[in-house]
Protein backbone atom coordinates (compact mmCIF):
# COMPACT_ATOMS: atom_id res chain seq x y z
CA UNK A 1 0.00 0.00 0.00
CA UNK A 2 1.52 3.34 -1.01
CA UNK A 3 2.20 5.81 1.77
CA UNK A 4 1.10 8.90 -0.14
CA UNK A 5 -2.50 7.76 -0.66
CA UNK A 6 -5.23 10.05 0.62
CA UNK A 7 -8.69 8.84 1.44
CA UNK A 8 -11.88 10.86 1.43
CA UNK A 9 -13.10 13.82 -0.57
CA UNK A 10 -11.13 16.90 -1.43
CA UNK A 11 -11.87 20.29 0.08
CA UNK A 12 -13.53 21.47 -3.14
CA UNK A 13 -15.85 18.45 -3.25
CA UNK A 14 -16.84 18.83 0.39
CA UNK A 15 -17.43 22.56 -0.03
CA UNK A 16 -19.54 22.06 -3.17
CA UNK A 17 -21.57 19.36 -1.42
CA UNK A 18 -22.10 21.63 1.59
CA UNK A 19 -23.18 24.59 -0.54
CA UNK A 20 -25.47 22.45 -2.70
CA UNK A 21 -27.21 20.22 -0.16
CA UNK A 22 -26.67 21.34 3.45
CA UNK A 23 -26.68 25.14 3.30
CA UNK A 24 -30.06 25.40 1.48
CA UNK A 25 -31.64 23.21 4.17
CA UNK A 26 -30.21 25.36 6.96
CA UNK A 27 -31.18 28.65 5.29
CA UNK A 28 -34.64 27.62 4.05
CA UNK A 29 -37.11 30.24 5.33
CA UNK A 30 -34.40 31.67 7.57
CA UNK A 31 -35.78 35.20 7.20
CA UNK A 32 -37.88 34.68 10.31
CA UNK A 33 -34.74 33.90 12.32
CA UNK A 34 -33.75 37.56 12.23
CA UNK A 35 -36.18 38.20 15.08
CA UNK A 36 -35.29 35.07 17.06
CA UNK A 37 -33.12 35.04 20.15
CA UNK A 38 -29.37 34.88 19.87
CA UNK A 39 -29.42 31.40 21.40
CA UNK A 40 -31.30 29.95 18.42
CA UNK A 41 -29.01 31.64 15.91
CA UNK A 42 -25.96 30.56 17.90
CA UNK A 43 -26.98 26.90 17.64
CA UNK A 44 -27.26 27.21 13.85
CA UNK A 45 -23.93 29.04 13.73
CA UNK A 46 -22.34 26.19 15.71
CA UNK A 47 -23.58 23.68 13.13
CA UNK A 48 -22.24 25.89 10.36
CA UNK A 49 -18.85 26.10 12.08
CA UNK A 50 -18.67 22.33 12.53
CA UNK A 51 -19.27 21.90 8.81
CA UNK A 52 -16.50 24.41 8.09
CA UNK A 53 -14.14 22.45 10.33
CA UNK A 54 -15.03 19.26 8.48
CA UNK A 55 -14.43 20.89 5.09
CA UNK A 56 -11.11 22.52 6.00
CA UNK A 57 -9.99 19.66 8.27
CA UNK A 58 -9.11 22.28 10.87
CA UNK A 59 -8.75 21.73 14.59
CA UNK A 60 -11.13 23.32 17.09
CA UNK A 61 -9.04 26.35 18.17
CA UNK A 62 -8.58 27.55 14.57
CA UNK A 63 -10.29 30.89 13.90
CA UNK A 64 -13.69 30.77 12.23
CA UNK A 65 -12.87 33.78 10.04
CA UNK A 66 -9.90 31.89 8.60
CA UNK A 67 -12.11 28.90 7.79
CA UNK A 68 -14.70 31.17 6.16
CA UNK A 69 -11.98 32.79 4.07
CA UNK A 70 -10.49 29.43 3.11
CA UNK A 71 -13.80 27.96 1.94
CA UNK A 72 -15.26 31.13 0.43
CA UNK A 73 -18.42 30.89 2.54
CA UNK A 74 -20.14 33.62 4.54
CA UNK A 75 -21.10 33.49 8.18
CA UNK A 76 -24.61 32.26 8.79
CA UNK A 77 -25.52 35.54 10.49
CA UNK A 78 -24.69 37.48 7.31
CA UNK A 79 -26.67 35.03 5.16
CA UNK A 80 -29.74 35.41 7.39
CA UNK A 81 -29.46 39.22 7.37
CA UNK A 82 -29.10 39.33 3.59
CA UNK A 83 -32.09 37.05 2.99
CA UNK A 84 -34.21 39.09 5.41
CA UNK A 85 -33.32 42.31 3.58
CA UNK A 86 -34.11 40.74 0.20
CA UNK A 87 -37.48 39.52 1.49
CA UNK A 88 -38.26 42.98 2.91
CA UNK A 89 -37.51 44.63 -0.43
CA UNK A 90 -39.65 42.08 -2.28
CA UNK A 91 -42.58 42.70 0.05
CA UNK A 92 -42.26 46.48 -0.23
CA UNK A 93 -42.08 46.36 -4.02
CA UNK A 94 -44.96 43.89 -4.30
CA UNK A 95 -47.27 45.96 -2.11
CA UNK A 96 -46.37 49.13 -4.00
CA UNK A 97 -47.25 47.69 -7.40
CA UNK A 98 -50.34 45.73 -6.47
CA UNK A 99 -53.39 47.57 -7.74
CA UNK A 100 -55.79 45.56 -5.63
CA UNK A 101 -54.63 47.34 -2.50
CA UNK A 102 -55.26 50.78 -4.01
CA UNK A 103 -58.71 50.17 -5.54
CA UNK A 104 -61.77 51.01 -3.50
CA UNK A 105 -64.34 49.16 -5.60
CA UNK A 106 -67.19 47.61 -3.60
CA UNK A 107 -67.41 43.88 -4.15
CA UNK A 108 -70.65 42.38 -5.32
CA UNK A 109 -72.36 40.18 -2.81
CA UNK A 110 -74.40 38.23 -5.36
CA UNK A 111 -73.21 35.44 -7.54
CA UNK A 112 -73.31 36.14 -11.24
CA UNK A 113 -75.73 33.27 -11.84
CA UNK A 114 -78.40 34.64 -9.50
CA UNK A 115 -81.23 36.60 -11.06
CA UNK A 116 -82.60 38.14 -7.86
CA UNK A 117 -80.68 40.52 -5.66
CA UNK A 118 -79.20 39.19 -2.45
CA UNK A 119 -80.07 40.41 1.01
CA UNK A 120 -77.39 41.08 3.56
CA UNK A 121 -77.22 38.51 6.27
Amino acid sequence: MPYNCRWGCSRLTLNATYKTFVLPVITYCCESLISESKQVRKSLETTHNQALRLITRAVKPSPIDAMLLCTGNWSLEKIIEEKALVLREKILRTIRYLTLWNLKIPRQRCLKTEAASCKRC
